[in-house]
């Protein structure tokens, strides 16, 4: 599985996005969070730990900036419960590898 988060500007990583969609071999699944600016900086304020400044999410933040792949499912802003049980809900369920140790990623 691949997990890729974060304000991704379409104009800067828009290719490469496409190109790792085109390339994965087992299914793909896009979300795009819908969130607007204010509610952006609000989420922002409140991570420790994060040393990108405000003035510099108003530089990248860009508004409905969809891939425009098919499938792309947009979701507005929501809680986190929220947002993983819409994404699961798209996703199905995910089997669980037996090398893991699961203990690791709860």
């Amino acid at each position: 599985h691949v997990i890729v988060e974060g304000i991704l500007v379409g104009a800067h990583y828009g290719v490469m996005l496409h190109q790792l969609i085109k390339e994965h071999a087992g299914p793909s699944h896009i979300f795009y969070l819908d969130v607007p600016l204010t509610e952006t900086l609000r989420r922002h304020d409140g991570r420790a730990g994060v040393d990108v400044p405000a003035d510099k999410l108003r530089q990248w933040y860009v508004a409905a900036d969809t891939l425009g792949v098919a499938g792309e499912v947009v979701l507005g802003p929501a809680s986190c419960d929220q947002l993983l049980r819409a994404m699961q809900e798209q996703i199905g369920p995910v089997p669980v590898r037996a090398d893991l140790d699961q203990d690791r990623f709860l």
